[in-house]
């Protein structure tokens, strides 16, 4: 099985800063898909959680989740126990910028004193790369955004956000199913071990 994980948080993921600082971003909404070998979605868990701290401004602009919404959600104990229950079944790790979104959950992990025992990964927007071919003014070849791959792949824009924060989680891990299916159908991705 291959677990495409879609996750939001208060803040947005620094990679050069401690991964356990004080400042971390965690959990404001995880959504994860269980997929079939062949990128067919099997399962779908997405809820909003509460992650005990405030949600930066900018954060909650990005995902549309405010901290009204993320009070009411489930508890971050809850999400991950969800998640590592999922991780424990799964061959592959899969998601559209996914070591973002591995930060974001492990920042939440660290307030429990939780290590995800990550399978292997399968970042989307790194193996995108190639077959996009997106480029900056200078030329240079750069990382697409979501919306840049589901342009180039099925001629429409990613998901746009709606007022649920659920939905929306879900629409993007769906729209990330997509991706990896076609980008298998065209090669760039191998199959998952069994």
């Amino acid at each position: 099985m291959i677990l495409l994980v879609e996750a939001a948080a208060t803040g947005f993921a620094q990679f050069n800063r401690n991964p356990a600082g004080a400042a971390r971003p965690r959990l404001t909404r995880l959504a994860m898909l269980e997929l079939s070998q062949e990128g067919d979605i099997l399962s779908e868990w997405c809820e909003v959680v509460r992650p005990g701290v405030k949600i930066a401004a900018d954060a909650a602009d990005f995902w549309g989740i405010t901290d009204q919404q993320a009070a009411r959600g489930v508890p971050a104990a809850d999400a991950l126990g969800a998640l590592i229950e999922r991780v424990g079944r799964a061959k592959r790790l899969t998601g559209y910028a996914l070591e973002t979104h591995r930060r974001f959950c492990e920042g939440s992990g660290y307030d429990l004193a939780l290590d995800i025992p990550w399978p292997e990964k399968c970042c989307l927007m790194l193996k995108a790369t190639k077959t996009v071919g997106k480029t900056n003014s200078a030329g240079k070849t750069v990382w697409p955004k979501m919306t840049d791959t589901c342009e180039f792949l099925f001629g429409e824009s990613a998901p746009s956000r709606g007022s649920d924060p659920r939905e929306n989680g879900l629409a993007l891990a769906r729209a990330g199913a997509a991706i990896y299916q076609e980008l298998v159908r065209r090669g760039a991705i191998t199959a998952a071990p069994e």
